[in-house]
C-alpha cells in the first residue's frame, strides 16, 4: 500500500535532510555522553572519589546542553508544522499541496545549518543550532580529557 507523503517535494527537500543531519549529531553526542557514565564503575583506586564528583558536575553541563538543542529542534519543528497547517487553511490547500512558495515569508523556520535564498526574519535558530552543537562536542571533549588526566 503506498502511502502519500505529509509534505510537498519542495518543503520536504527544503530542510529535511538538514534535520536528519541534526538529529543524527544529536544521538550520536548523546551516545557518547550516556557511554562516558561507566567511567564511574572504575574503582576508586584508578579514579578517586573527587574525580566522580567533577566528572558528574561537568556531565550535566553536557545534558543541559544537549537537552537545549534537541528540545529547541522539536520546538521549531512544531512552529513548522503549525506553519504549514495555517497556510493550507489560508490558501484552502491539502498540506501535501503546500509548496516551497506557499510559505515565502516563514522560510527562516525552515533554515538548520545554513540560510535559505530568500528567507526573511530571525536567524537566531541557525546561530543557537551551531553553538549547542559545538558547544556539546566541546564539552565532551573537555569530559574526556578530564578523565584521562584522572587516569593517568
Amino acid at each position: 500500500m503506498k502511502t502519500t507523503p505529509l509534505f510537498s517535494e519542495s518543503i520536504r527537500s527544503l530542510y529535511e535532510p538538514q534535520r536528519n543531519r541534526l538529529k543524527r549529531i544529536t544521538s550520536l553526542l548523546f551516545a557518547c555522553a550516556g557511554c562516558l557514565w561507566f567511567i564511574l564503575y572504575l574503582p576508586e583506586s584508578i579514579i578517586p572519589f573527587q574525580g566522580h564528583q567533577v566528572f558528574r558536575l561537568k556531565q550535566y553541563q553536557v545534558y543541559v546542553v544537549l537537552l537545549t538543542l534537541w528540545g529547541l529542534d522539536f520546538r521549531r519543528e512544531y512552529k513548522r508544522l503549525d506553519c504549514i497547517v495555517r497556510k493550507s487553511k489560508e490558501l484552502n490547500k491539502d498540506i501535501s499541496q503546500i509548496t516551497k512558495e506557499d510559505i515565502g515569508d516563514s522560510l527562516h523556520l525552515f533554515e538548520i545549518y545554513s540560510l535559505i535564498p530568500g528567507s526573511k526574519g530571525y536567524h537566531i535558530a541557525l546561530l543557537i543550532n551551531w553553538i549547542c552543537i559545538l558547544a556539546g562536542i566541546g564539552l565532551l571533549t573537555f569530559q574526556i580529557q578530564l578523565l584521562l588526566k584522572t587516569i593517568l
